[in-house]
Parts: structure tokens; sequence; C-alpha cells
């Protein structure tokens, strides 16, 4: 009897907590408002306002005089028309348009039309900044004499030999300038650095901007140089020393 009473007891006391006990509220989790997502700005193609004009066939620096040891003023999309406003003497540099302001585009990375003769020779103006931060107003390059400089066309593997049978170093990027510093005999390759690698790429996809590739030392298909060739020299003509008959 008194077991019974002390769990009828127990029971009671377990219902007026129950009912005592205030009810929490549950609080909603706070949800988070979606970011409409922002569409990349596209760019604006570039058209010509003249009839001769210069098409890019690749995304393409434009710098501020002609040649790469010059600052780059902004890029040329592929298939953008940029007006032709002169070049130089042998026309491997096309002075253009560029949204208002004088650029230099590299001839070989562009499609001309209309007649190029009509356009003057012209050489860099006093807007072009060498990439030291010099100015110049003559045009005239500030290359080391004799150094090559170019371009790469496409993506291309910088190789250990001139071979296609050499190890791959590194891929350089399209569009990427190098600097020259040897060849192969038949110029079908050419030795450049990059990202601390020396090493070698096909001539197909080097535009050069400066210089000329024969001027390099000549390099064997092991990549060793080959010594120059010494001219012989001449031998001293001993005159002939008229004699008397007795």
């Amino acid at each position: 009897m008194k077991r019974k009473s002390l769990i009828t007891i127990a029971a009671a006391f377990s219902m007026a907590l129950a009912v005592a006990a205030p009810t929490l509220a549950q609080t909603p989790a706070p949800t988070s408002t979606p970011i409409p997502a922002t569409a990349a700005p596209t760019a604006v193609p570039l058209t010509a306002t003249t009839s001769l004009f210069a098409t890019a066939n690749f995304l393409v620096n434009v710098r501020s005089g002609p040649g790469t040891e010059y600052t780059v003023l902004g890029k040329a999309h592929k298939d953008d028309a940029l007006d032709i406003t002169g070049k130089l003497a042998d026309s491997s540099w096309w002075r253009v348009n560029f949204n208002g302001q004088e650029g230099w585009v590299l001839a070989s990375l562009f499609n001309p039309t209309g007649d190029l003769t009509t356009a003057p020779e012209a050489v860099a103006g006093t807007g072009a900044v060498l990439k030291n931060g010099a100015t110049t107003t003559t045009g005239a390059a500030t290359a080391v004499p004799g150094a090559v400089v170019g371009t790469t066309t496409g993506s291309v593997n910088l190789r250990a030999i001139p071979a296609t049978s050499g190890a791959v170093l590194v891929i350089i990027p399209f569009s990427t300038e190098l600097t020259a510093t040897g060849r192969t005999s038949g110029n079908n390759w050419v030795q450049v650095s990059y990202n601390n690698h020396t090493g070698w790429i096909t001539s197909a996809v080097y535009s050069v901007s400066r210089g000329n590739v024969i001027n390099l030392p000549v390099f064997d298909e092991a990549g060793v140089a080959v010594p120059a060739t010494v001219a012989p020299t001449a031998r001293p003509t001993v005159a002939a020393t008229a004699t008397t008959s007795p």
C-alpha cells in the first residue's frame, strides 16, 4: 500500500512539472538571400573607320612603339579591326588607331585590308614608352645590338635539344616575347630562355620582330655550339725579283 502511494505521488509530481515548465519558442534559422550572379563584361569589338585597316588573327598586344621593347597599351582580340595610320620602313610594324590613341602592332599577326603602299612611313611618337621607363621621340630601337627578339604565335614546347625527340622542359604560352640566343644550321629551331629554362622551340611559331636570326650562333642537332669557321688568311705575296741576263 505504501509503495503504491509513493508511485502515485511521483506520477503527480511529474505531471505538475510538465504543466509548470514554460514552452520555449523555437527561433527559425535565418535563411540566406541568394546573390544574383554578375555577368562578366564582354569586350566591345574594335571596328575600323577607314578603308585601310588591320584585322587581328589572334589575341595580340598593341604597343606604344614599334617593337617588343615598348610597353603594352592593351590587347586587340581576334577579328578586331584597327585603322592603319603608318608603318615602319620595312613594314614589319604598323601604326594603328587604338581606342583613339597611337598604337603599334606586329604586322605578321594581322591581315591587312586596303592598299598598304598608301600608309606613310612612321616612327614611334612622343607617347612611346620603353619597358625600362625611358621615353623616345625618334622611334629608334634600344635593343642590344645583334639581339633577336620575337613572339610566339602559338603555344609551343620548349625542348632540351633542337628536335621533336627532345624532352619537353616547359610549355611556352601564345604571344610570349622571347630573345633568341642560337639557331640550328637550317634555322628550323631557335634557342630561347623561359622561366629559368633554356632550350629550343621550332621557328615555325616564332615571329621575329627585331634582329636577324642568321646572325645567331649555330648549334648542332644535339644542342652543342658549332665552332665558327675562321676565314683563311691570305698568304703574303712575294714580289718577283727581276733578273738581268748576263
